[in-house]
């Protein structure tokens, strides 16, 4: 690994809400817009984030995340730096299901997904430790290229949730117990060990505050 090492100051969003997000289906790596809803959040992310001289704006290739982004791109000037390694898992053959519908379809995938079984990877889709892999790939490459020390990226619930277990040094198939809200923000530090290893620091986890007089969902659909 790289023997950079330089702190980065990284701030995640989650993409704003999509009518699939609200109806508990799979997206995966399909590109499913926003709702007025997404779109309200998207604005809302780029008024309260103009202010903090990012250097860089980072985001999914997914239409999505891109639409979350592009408020503040604008506000900002600012390109938008896509990177296949902040994509959603792609869940292959289940995107598109509801949550509720995969134990009648797939009653095994759905005992796999409940179980967070690290290596069930659905047939034309990514495993968990795949997604893993990814993801340390994409916050290394932030490491070896030189972006800047304040970046934003926008992303995905499975991306951050792999993100929150790297930081804590948690198993891929422990249960989920922290929030990943459509919108929220999320700041850590982002640097190379002594050895080279990856390092992350969460300094805040899930903001919200900024999205209190918005409409809100209990939003899980990845």
């Amino acid at each position: 690994m790289s023997s950079n090492k330089k702190a980065i100051e990284l701030w995640l969003c989650r993409h704003g809400e999509t009518e699939w997000n609200r109806s508990r289906r799979i997206q995966g790596q399909l590109d499913i817009p926003l709702n007025p809803l997404g779109q309200a959040q998207a604005r809302r992310l780029g008024e309260v984030l103009a202010d903090q001289k990012f250097q860089a704006v980072v985001s999914s290739p997914l239409g999505r995340a891109l639409q979350t982004a592009a408020p503040l791109a604008q506000r900002l000037d600012a390109a938008v730096l896509q990177r296949p390694a902040w994509a959603e898992r792609h869940f292959g053959e289940l995107q598109g299901q509801s949550f509720e519908d995969m134990a009648q379809v797939d009653p095994q995938a759905a005992a796999h997904w409940e179980a967070r079984t690290p290596d069930f990877c659905p047939t034309g889709g990514e495993s968990l430790l795949m997604l893993q892999a990814r993801v340390v790939g994409g916050l290394q490459d932030l490491l070896d290229h030189d972006l800047g020390t304040k970046l934003v990226c926008f992303t995905h619930g499975g991306v951050l949730d792999m993100v929150y277990r790297q930081a804590h040094g948690l198993d891929v198939s422990a249960p989920r117990v922290w929030g990943i809200p459509n919108a929220g923000i999320n700041r850590l530090v982002l640097q190379s060990g002594p050895g080279g290893e990856l390092r992350l620091e969460v300094l805040s986890w899930a903001q919200t505050d900024h999205l209190a007089d918005l409409e809100q969902h209990e939003s899980l659909g990845i």
